[in-house]
């Protein structure tokens, strides 16, 4: 193993040569972007208190805190309160720290390889799409879009991928080539042919199977000590997955001195479910449920400490605390639909020819309620994987009574489908529905790859506050659902992604599909930008002369790749190029890491050359150097 093929395979896919033509030559540049610099005071708080997000000194306090430079930080651009999707589950952009996984522009999950913070006093921007909340961003930031144009039967919506009913313009799917647009630009159409902008949101596209549980280790309880005997390893199939429903929808799990027993809670006309319950206890652990009659519900019980733990340390207990385990998200759809039936037969709401507004809307709605945001957002990316388009909002839950027992109200995260979703979700249950004419104009669309949002309005907002930017390995993320920038001005992270991405549709349909062109025309944007704007002459004479130099090797890598992409003709050179943008990004990546960790990269790929190290244990060095 030579030290070119173990720096490509075990670090950064970047050979000896470049390697030491970028630290051994010349020191390397410390800065290649711009950046911001907090100062000693604040740094000295953030070390101090891990809650410093909320116990920033005011403004008045920190006019001088945030100082512009060079450097290999980013512009941050979000709010407190910033709903990011992780790996696992949902997180404020506050609690996002380095190392985290974080779901890309593309569905797939990117590492964070930085977190910034700053003090921000002015107006943020507001953009309202239909079917979830709003999202705040600084002015600057830029947003996944695409152009869209008004639709020919719906005077007031733009045409959408895959929306119902079609237009001859939706049905020939004229949407334009995504890109990154500020936020300050969304509000700017033309209302004269009504072109504006819609959001993307992508669909988490990984599907990797899981077929068995250990119980004992996830439980954490020896079977052979236990008093209830349980099956060791359970099938992950459609009636576990059934059983996980009934429990995210009904269940609750309590600790008693003996164990843990499980409960599900089920309307005193819910029979059926009940028992069907108790059939899957029995064909899945192997255990027998009791069945308890009470004044208001059902009571299904469980005395298995095994079986209690297993559910309360994948799905968690409590109302507030529901989650979903990250290797559910990825399952085949069947199973995540028999997950979806059961939680709707125990939690959810189903209406046919209701009433809004005083009107018929002559169509169905699913619904249902969690005042957990984590199983919240769960449902949201299982629902989309399935394509079904929905809308999820924050509401406030009245106190209710089944009989004699309150149930106590308060805030809520509100779960929508109506019109042709409802009915397509509807029959992936199995259920029997009336085929109504969904007379609403269509507000959303989707494709293989995104949920498209029409842009609504954009409004402005006073906020006084610390906002907060995350630096991803793909150079994109998700916020409040919504496909963001880094802000940091990578550009070849978007390259490289939105290149990888069209190899991937290549492979399968091949170079002439509609969705490898539409990446590539995104890539061919991106270094149409960074060249024009980023790297513009003027940007290049103001940087120190080492950073000049990189500069320039970098503009003219970029310019060799912008006009090989009108020149492809081949899968195999879409692959070759595709692989060229990943080294040129990761050689990037590689100028802002520590010198030190720089040093440990250079030194580890000799001594692999030199045989004094195996592949093996050089990957394992390189990682304890990145840890370190």
């Amino acid at each position: 193993m030579n030290g070119e093929k173990f720096l490509y395979t075990a670090t950064l896919g970047i050979t000896i040569a470049n390697l030491i033509s970028l630290f051994k030559k010349q020191p390397p540049p410390e800065l290649v972007y711009p950046s911001y610099e907090v100062s000693p005071e604040v740094v000295a708080m953030l070390e101090q208190r891990p809650e410093h997000v909320l116990s920033l000194p005011p403004a008045a306090e920190t006019e001088e805190t945030v100082k512009p430079k060079r450097g290999t930080g980013c512009i941050p651009c979000l709010p407190l309160g910033t709903l990011v999707s992780t790996n696992p589950g949902t997180n404020v952009i506050e609690n996002i720290k380095q190392g985290d996984k974080v779901v890309d522009a593309f569905g797939n999950y990117t590492s964070v390889l930085d977190v910034s913070t700053r003090h921000f006093d002015s107006n943020l921007i507001r953009i309202h799409t239909p079917y979830q909340q709003p999202l705040l961003l600084t002015p600057e930031h830029p947003v996944l879009v695409v152009e869209s144009h008004r639709c020919e039967n719906h005077r007031k919506t733009p045409c959408l991928p895959n929306s119902s009913p079609k237009c001859s313009a939706c049905t020939k799917r004229k949407y334009s080539v995504p890109k990154f647009i500020q936020a300050s630009e969304l509000g700017k159409t033309s209302r004269c042919h009504w072109i504006g902008y819609t959001a993307l949101l992508p669909r988490l596209i990984q599907t990797n199977d899981l077929l068995e549980l250990d119980v004992e280790n996830i439980s954490g309880v020896s079977l052979a000590k236990a008093k209830v005997w349980v099956k060791p390893v359970i099938k992950v199939d459609e009636d576990f997955m059934s059983l996980a429903g009934f429990y995210l929808s009904e269940g609750r799990a309590q600790k008693l001195v003996r164990g843990t027993n499980l409960y599900l809670y089920f309307g005193p006309d819910e029979v059926e479910l009940a028992n069907k319950s108790i059939e899957l206890f029995c064909k899945v652990f192997g255990v027998q449920a009791m069945l308890r009659k009470m004044p208001t519900s059902l009571s299904v019980l469980v005395c298995s400490d095994a079986v209690g733990k297993l559910f309360t340390n994948l799905f968690g207990t409590g109302a507030k605390n529901k989650k979903v385990p990250f290797w559910l998200l990825t399952l085949p759809a069947a199973k995540q639909i028999a997950l979806l039936k059961t939680y709707w037969q125990g939690d959810g709401y189903y209406r046919e020819n209701f009433l809004r507004k005083g009107k018929s809307l002559n169509s169905i709605q699913l619904s249902a309620d969690t005042v957990s945001p984590n199983l919240a957002y769960a449902l949201r990316t299982i629902l989309f994987r399935l394509g079904i388009i929905h809308s999820l909002r924050k509401v406030a839950v009245k106190d209710s009574y089944i009989g004699d027992r309150k149930i106590k109200g308060g805030p809520a995260f509100a779960i929508s489908i109506c019109g042709p979703s409802a009915i397509t979700l509807c029959q992936m249950f199995g259920w029997q529905t009336t085929e109504w004419q969904y007379k609403q104009s269509h507000l959303a669309g989707i494709d293989e790859q995104w949920v498209y949002l029409p842009i609504r309005k954009v409004t402005h907002q006073q906020y006084n506050g610390p906002v907060f930017n995350l630096v991803t390995d793909s150079g994109t993320y998700t916020a409040q659902g919504i496909a963001v920038h880094n802000c940091s001005r990578d550009h070849m992270s978007t390259v490289s992604a939105a290149l990888n991405e069209s190899l991937r549709f290549a492979r399968e349909h091949g170079l002439a599909h509609e969705e490898v062109q539409r990446r590539i025309a995104m890539a061919e944007d991106e270094l149409n930008i960074a060249e024009r704007i980023d790297l513009a002459p003027d940007k290049l004479t103001e940087l120190p002369e080492q950073e000049r130099e990189a500069a320039r090797d970098t503009l003219a890598r970029m310019r060799s790749l912008r006009q090989q992409l009108p020149e492809l003709k081949t899968v195999e050179e879409l692959e070759n190029l595709a692989s060229d943008a990943t080294k040129l990004r990761l050689e990037l990546r590689l100028r802002t890491l520590p010198k030190e960790i720089q040093a440990k990269l250079v030194e580890t790929a000799r001594q692999v050359e030199n045989g004094n190290l195996s592949l093996e244990e050089g990957k394992e060095k390189i990682k304890m150097a990145f840890e370190e």
